[in-house]
């Protein structure tokens, strides 16, 4: 009877340990990223341990609901910007997927915005009467340093989700930290000459790339979210132009080039378009490369356009 108790005990024990952890090691944590870019970072800490969703494109379409609440059902961790950099209808996603372990407040719902320091709006030349803000475009991925916060709370809930691969995440997070602060000190140095260049925005996606870099917004061309500007906004920006000199007109490759192209034409701004995120082309495949192409063009541009000027 004693024998076939201590065998019992050690089944229960074994058993218990087995599902004392919601991930075994021999298993991969199943990881949902909003954006490519926080697919990019768990993928340097997770390594083989992790299996990425990223779902980029279907959150922004309604008719994806059914495979997002599939893979969110599965999910030991989301990884989301959160706050209203996705639409209204994703929260609604993440509750009725019912997956406890992913719900708001819950270790495996990373909500990065909340991580990242605020920036205020900057204070333009032209007039901005409207101060409510329809939908805000701040891309917190185009500061590096926020990076380095992201990829430090991707390590820390890996590590907690799953504590038996603790060590292997912290190596690749050290790994990944010290290259990623090699590569800020790189673009910082090459970037230099570009502080205090006034350019004006599309709008406020580039506000964490300007902050980041010292260049100077002297005015959006679309002042509530993504609403087409006016003719009398663009005439506004025209006339102070003439005041407060600019030297690029920035803009994302999806944005309206209208407003853009004509005011480059009336002013003889430089108009360029840049990357925001990993994928918008064949060269951008990792975040490392998004900020090199991000501080090429711009050095390009501004030395062409500063060339042409001396002539």
């Amino acid at each position: 009877m004693r024998v076939k108790m201590r065998i019992l005990s050690a089944i229960y024990l074994i058993t218990g340990l087995l599902f004392a952890n919601p991930s075994n090691a021999n298993d991969t944590l199943k990881v949902f990223a909003c954006e490519p870019e926080w697919a990019s970072i768990t993928s340097r800490i997770g390594g083989d341990k992790v299996e990425i969703f990223t779902a980029k494109k279907a959150i922004y379409n309604s008719n994806s609901s059914p495979l997002l609440i599939e893979e969110l059902k599965k999910s030991d961790l989301v990884i989301c910007s959160g706050a209203v950099y996705e639409p209204d209808w994703l929260s609604s996603l993440i509750k009725n997927s019912t997956n406890i372990k992913i719900q708001s407040g819950k270790i495996g719902f990373l909500e990065v915005s909340s991580k990242i320091p605020p920036l205020e709006k900057p204070s333009y030349f032209t007039s901005n009467k409207t101060s409510t803000k329809l939908k805000t475009k701040k891309q917190i991925q185009l500061n590096p340093h926020n990076i380095t916060i992201v990829a430090r709370e991707v390590f820390l809930r890996l590590a907690q989700i799953n504590l038996q691969d603790k060590k292997y995440y912290q190596k690749n997070y050290e790994e990944f930290s010290q290259e990623w602060a090699l590569a800020m000190a790189r673009w910082e140095k090459r970037a230099a000459s570009l502080r205090g260049t006034p350019i004006i925005a599309q709008n406020e996606s580039f506000t964490y790339l300007a902050n980041w870099l010292g260049l100077v917004v002297v005015a959006e061309i679309e002042q509530e979210g993504t609403v087409k500007p006016s003719s009398k906004h663009i005439e506004e920006l025209i006339k102070n132009n003439v005041a407060h000199p600019s030297s690029l007109i920035i803009r994302e490759i999806q944005d309206d080039v209208a407003a853009s192209t004509l005011l480059s034409e009336k002013t003889g701004i430089t108009p360029i378009v840049l990357p925001i995120t990993i994928g918008e082309n064949g060269q951008i495949i990792d975040l490392f490369r998004l900020f090199d192409n991000i501080i090429t063009i711009l050095k390009q541009v501004t030395s062409e356009r500063s060339k042409n000027l001396n002539r």
